[in-house]
């Protein structure tokens, strides 16, 4: 879920903030521009209208196909962050994926279906100007027959709507195709997902079908550019990387999130912790353990007493005490009881133990095993290892190490968002 639009906003409708980017602009223009020309002869008086017609009139209803997503979404409980209409068309952005097969579905559907509701509107709005001879709005020869007995005016809204129509009928089309990231692609998904009754299958089935599409697009446009010498296959190639794009990163996300659910806290914890006996004093503790400890990133260390791992001891603490007190104290004093912490058991799944360090801003959770003693410890640097080597990721371990020392999730791996979805789901 892209959650940092890029664009202008121009309205907000139903609490739904839309946006356009810049170069949406310059499409509407050059695509107006290319229809003008088109009609520049037969109707030269009416070509800008027909021109600007379409071209507002068809990226008009790519907003209400975005629109249909995000209303049905909103109605299924789901909120949308944002609209965007880009180069490409146009973006909902979802706060979360739709928790069932089922609102997956509808939510997917509902675009495409505006756009046959729209082709189908336009059609109707032709047949009182032309009657059963729309066909002949398609050519060149066609409209010259028209322009004989009718008004030039009638006869350019009438290629207005067909062109309208004719647009929104093909995106239609076009967006059932079952491959992510099209509609049909999430409808796809839905189905497999409800009749594997998995979520995790049907993504990786419709991701991989995506990316089948864009390397088809791809090869089509290749021929079409150097066999045919023709510039429009430029942009088959542009539409084939990005669903090949998008449809691996629908696979990376999925695989991921499985891993979430599947790798638990055994496998991810580190014994990088310190027991230290409870009857050490906290001069011992100062000397002993922190003095001799080297490097940026300290150990963590519980107290233990009578075979009983009994907490935390907070280093911190002891700048809150003072020095001459430190040879007649215990650790006990700066130590945090364990049933105080907040804990993880050894089955924990990731999902879990991210959700427990965001939502508490902790640095670290300790994993405690079945008879209630510390087993190891986690932070952010072994949730990103573990998911690396699930992964087959080729982590550097100095990345992993700046984790571990920021105590944050880099921007590439917003694992807390993820989880967070996973949880609601």
């Amino acid at each position: 879920m892209e959650n940092n639009p890029r664009g202008i906003q121009f309205a907000n409708i139903n609490q739904i903030p839309v946006l356009v980017d810049p170069s949406w602009i310059f499409i509407i223009l050059f695509f107006a521009l290319g229809i003008r020309q088109t009609y520049q002869e037969l109707l030269p008086q009416w070509s800008w209208l027909i021109g600007f017609g379409v071209g507002i009139l068809y990226f008009g209803s790519i907003l209400l196909h975005e629109l249909a997503h995000s209303l049905v979404a909103q109605r299924s409980g789901i909120k949308v962050n944002f609209v965007v209409l880009h180069f490409f068309g146009g973006l909902a952005s979802l706060d979360r994926e739709p928790p069932t097969a089922g609102i997956e579905a509808r939510v997917a559907g509902a675009g495409p279906l505006i756009n046959f509701l729209i082709g189908l509107a336009c059609l109707l709005l032709v047949y009182p100007i032309v009657g059963d001879n729309m066909l002949q709005l398609a050519d060149a020869d066609g409209i010259k027959s028209l322009l004989v007995n009718r008004n030039s005016l009638a006869i350019a809204i009438a290629i207005v709507l067909y062109r309208v129509s004719a647009l929104n009928l093909f995106v239609a089309v076009v967006n059932l195709l079952p491959g992510l990231p099209l509609d049909g692609g999430r409808l796809f998904r839905a189905l497999m997902w409800q009749i594997s009754r998995n979520r995790y299958r049907g993504t990786v089935v419709a991701a991989r079908s995506g990316q089948i599409l864009g390397c088809f697009v791809i090869s089509y446009g290749t021929l079409i550019l150097f066999f045919l010498g023709s510039l429009g296959g430029l942009f088959f190639v542009l539409i084939g990387l990005m669903f090949f794009s998008q449809a691996s990163q629908s696979l990376r996300l999925a695989e991921m999130q499985s891993a979430l659910m599947k790798v638990n806290a055994e496998i991810t914890m580190t014994r990088d912790f310190r027991l230290v006996e409870g009857e050490t004093t906290l001069r011992d503790f100062a000397d002993h353990f922190l003095l001799q400890e080297q490097g940026k990133l300290k150990p963590i260390y519980f107290a233990s007493s009578n075979g009983r791992d009994r907490g935390w001891i907070d280093p911190q603490k002891l700048s809150q005490i003072k020095s001459d007190r430190w040879q007649q104290e215990l650790v006990e004093l700066i130590t945090t009881p364990l049933n105080s912490l907040t804990t993880v058991k050894l089955t924990s799944p990731l999902k879990e133990i991210i959700t427990v360090l965001e939502n508490g801003q902790l640095t670290w959770v300790a994993v405690l095993s079945p008879v209630g003693s510390v087993a190891g410890v986690i932070d952010r640097g072994d949730v990103v290892r573990a998911l690396s080597k699930t992964l087959g990721w080729q982590l550097p371990e100095e990345f992993i190490q700046r984790i571990k020392q920021d105590g944050v999730f880099p921007p590439t791996l917003p694992l807390g968002a993820i989880s967070a979805q996973l949880q609601e789901n």
